[in-house]
């Protein structure tokens, strides 16, 4: 690592690598600089965040999950469709130069999935109510991941490397309807259109969302912190289910 950073390669680039639990010097030095040149890319930050949103879902997962192949007959939207064609060909593409340890230009193919994975988070609910549509999404990100998987880990680029931003958001009458009667319970939590869809396109736009809220209900006695985080936790995993944090 000493030698990386001499180069005046970030710590960040040599823990994506490193993550893979790789033996052989010379291949860590190839990875590493293909790593580095990958950061210099335009679609590297939104990358690295897709990854990194991706890790995070596929953690989320009941340990023992199984993942299988990726059915056709199960794509619906054109969004997910384009990223299973895509990635298909890509792997067929990154794995050539693979076959020739040529890190920096599997990488260079991969960063083309920029604009359709961003796409694919605008338009697809991984959670789906048809487990078979969403275990087949689920299949789909493994297989996006697992591309980058065989260069590095680059899910661990997306928070030191690329500092994200911050917008802090107020609750109630920006992202849920406003209630003279206050929010009291889950029942109450309507969302306003189009808001958690916002709050996902920021996230996807490399910005961390928080949400500042002064719930007076709170002190006044109208509801408790139960139902307060039961609220939170809603909003989250509705944001979460759009493919944003």
């Amino acid at each position: 690592r000493a030698w990386f950073e001499e180069e005046h390669i970030s710590a960040e680039v040599f823990r994506a690598v490193s993550a893979s639990n790789l033996s052989r010097p010379l291949d860590i030095q190839r990875r590493v600089h293909a790593v580095d040149a990958f950061t210099r890319l335009p679609q590297a930050a939104a990358l690295a965040a897709a990854n990194k949103r991706v890790t995070n879902i596929l953690d989320k997962l009941e340990e023992g999950h199984q993942f299988g192949e990726v059915s056709a007959d199960l794509l619906h939207g054109a969004q997910e469709k384009a990223l299973a064609e895509q990635l298909q060909a890509l792997a067929h593409t990154s794995g050539e130069h693979l076959a020739r340890d040529e890190y920096t230009q599997a990488l260079a193919c991969l960063a083309d999935l920029r604009d359709t994975v961003d796409s694919f988070f605008d338009s697809v609910m991984v959670n789906a109510d048809d487990s078979a549509v969403r275990h087949n999404r689920l299949n789909l990100l493994k297989k996006l991941r697992d591309l980058f998987l065989q260069v590095a880990d680059i899910s661990q680029l997306a928070v030191s490397k690329y500092p994200m931003p911050l917008v802090i958001l107020d609750r109630d009458g920006v992202i849920n309807q406003y209630s003279d009667d206050y929010v009291r319970c889950i029942a109450d939590w309507q969302p306003i259109p189009g808001s958690l869809e916002a709050i996902c396109a920021l996230s996807r736009g490399g910005y961390r969302v928080a949400i500042a809220s002064n719930q007076s209900g709170l002190s006044r006695g109208y509801f408790g912190l139960d139902e307060l985080e039961a609220i939170h936790a809603l909003l989250c995993l509705q944001v979460e289910d759009l493919g944003g944090e």
